[in-house]
């Protein structure tokens, strides 16, 4: 919800045009107020009537000059702000691909040597064969996932009811759950406002933690998810009763290809992070007391007004 560029920069001109007409109001004041002296002090007024329209000008003049500045101002902090923004993308991504090259040596290493043991053993041809073909799907679910991560998220904010969004991504995670011979409980009240979302992001959020608490070691029970209102906000819940996560691997859970499952490829709670911070709000991870982990979001009502003139211009990659 931006606000437009034109609309902004209209509320931008109006103190300097209010400052403008109380200096032609005070001139036009000064000239009829002694426009009605008598004569004698009409003239001897002249003086005075001439400082205070050289007065007008020049503070004329100098609002004209500080809003021309201001808006040069303006234009450059966008530029800048462009700028910062993606050498920081660039940073990130190569940070990224640097660890994401990294973790794919081992599955490619694998692959050559099943391909090599085709020619060796050629009596094990379909265990080879299925073993190369858990590789390739590993090894897409972790390019995919990588893609997800820094794949730009354009759907639009839009009021969406969190109640039918979360029983959305319960349904498309209790198949899954089921596998594992789990439960889904809901723990919803029944009078959650509206919030502005990126529906589709948030129910991605949500059907990967859900799937986390499948894969977090419980082997019976449900999967709890509750959503209530808070102070400004809507705050979301996952929990599960596993093997709870090592305090030493809590501040790196939401590392990117940082992952404590021997399957897994480290992108899940990175992409929940990136889309929870895009709503401009927190998610943060703990061990619960009874066991297991419990997931918190904390959603804000209305996403935060940015003025259009401090949005970033957008910078050409190529230069």
């Amino acid at each position: 919800m931006i606000r437009s560029t034109s609309a902004t920069i209209r509320l931008l001109i109006l103190p300097y045009a209010g400052l403008l007409l109380l200096y032609v109001l005070v001139v036009i004041g000064t000239g009829l107020w002694l426009g009605h002296q008598p004569p004698g002090t009409a003239a001897a007024a002249g003086p005075l009537l001439s400082l205070v329209m050289v007065l007008a000008l020049a503070g004329g003049a100098g609002i004209l000059i500080g809003l021309t500045i201001a808006l040069v101002a303006v234009g450059e902090s966008r530029r800048a702000e462009g700028h910062i923004q993606e050498i920081y993308r660039r940073a990130s991504l190569t940070e990224m691909a640097a660890e994401l090259v990294h973790d794919l040596r081992n599955p490619l290493m694998a692959l050559r040597a099943n391909a090599k043991a085709l020619l060796v053993s050629p009596e094990q041809t379909a265990e080879i064969i299925a073993e190369i073909d858990r590789d390739i799907v590993a090894l897409n679910r972790k390019l995919t996932g990588f893609l997800d991560l820094t794949r730009k998220q354009d759907e639009i904010f839009a009021p969406t009811e969190p109640g039918t969004l979360i029983a959305d991504a319960v349904r498309l995670a209790e198949p899954i759950l089921r596998k594992q011979g789990l439960g889904i409980l809901l723990d919803i009240e029944s009078t959650l406002p509206t919030v502005d979302l990126q529906a589709g992001a948030i129910r991605d959020a949500l059907l990967n933690l859900l799937i986390n608490g499948a894969q977090s070691g419980q082997r019976s029970g449900s999967i709890q998810i509750g959503a209530r209102a808070v102070r400004h906000g809507l705050r979301i819940e996952v929990d599960d009763r596993g093997s709870g996560i090592a305090a030493g691997d809590l501040p790196r859970l939401f590392t990117p290809f940082f992952t404590t499952k021997a399957d897994g490829n480290g992108l899940g709670l990175a992409i929940v992070r990136r889309i929870v911070q895009a709503h401009h709000g927190r998610v943060w991870l703990e061990n619960r007391a009874g066991g297991g982990v419990r997931v918190t979001l904390i959603l804000p009502l209305e996403q935060p007004e940015i003025p259009g003139w401090w949005k970033p211009r957008p910078i050409d990659s190529r230069t």
